[in-house]
């Protein structure tokens, strides 16, 4: 059963897993976007909120909207066409030279995450490779501990 969230028209769901993440047409922003609700407690609170929306960063998912519908949180951020570092690692290694690029290009996003007072999930699955050479992190709040950078590298990536 696809979730009705004011605002939003659902198109299709993209992934469940402990949260549901839909493709859906924000009627406000005349755009895609991805949302993202979470079918439990509040994934995080207002200041968090705030801060994950007013983030920007050329190298960060851009958040549009985080509310509550149905008493459930859920986020709209920014839709992009893009391979995930693991479906691309899936294939093999990273050439050292695009290893290097996303790796400086993880570094500069998790930096503003971080003075944002912010935390990100740096696994595979939240990284978003896309043409031309371009990264996306998102910055989801999460309730447990992140992967830290070198660890997503040396054993994700076989750098």
């Amino acid at each position: 059963m696809l979730m009705s969230i004011p605002g939003y028209e659902i198109i299709r769901e993209l992934a469940r897993n402990g949260c549901v993440v839909y493709e859906a047409r924000s009627a406000t922003l005349g755009r895609i976007v991805v949302l993202k609700t979470y079918m439990w407690e509040k994934a995080c609170e207002a200041r968090e909120a705030e801060a994950l929306v007013g983030l920007e960063h050329p190298n960060i998912l851009r958040y549009f909207e985080v509310g509550e519908v149905q008493g459930f949180q859920y986020f709209a951020f920014e839709y992009v066409e893009a391979e995930t570092l693991a479906q691309r690692l899936s294939r093999g290694p990273l050439p050292a030279t695009e290893a290097r690029r996303v790796a400086i290009l993880m570094a500069l996003a998790l930096q503003s995450i971080r003075k944002a007072g912010l935390t990100a999930d740096l696994s595979p699955a939240n990284v978003f490779l896309a043409e031309p050479p371009k990264l996306y992190l998102y910055p989801a709040p999460i309730p447990q501990p992140a992967y830290s950078l070198p660890h997503v590298l040396v054993t994700r990536m076989r750098v």
